[in-house]
């Protein structure tokens, strides 16, 4: 599977992802990111958070 991928990447040479297909409900998709929080123009600390998509 790495060989194919590979292959195709080096293939489109400029772009980094390969085009995916799948049903409602199929997957899921998960992140960790880290958003910066302002309250009324007060800076607070940067926090966690995590995204769920469903596709």
């Amino acid at each position: 599977m790495y060989n194919v991928v590979r292959k195709e990447l080096l293939r489109r040479k400029n772009e980094g992802y390969i085009k995916q297909k799948y049903k409602p409900g199929e997957i899921v998709e998960f992140d960790w990111g880290e958003i910066k929080i302002a309250i009324k123009g007060i800076n607070k600390k940067n926090s966690s958070c995590s995204i769920y998509i469903f596709i």
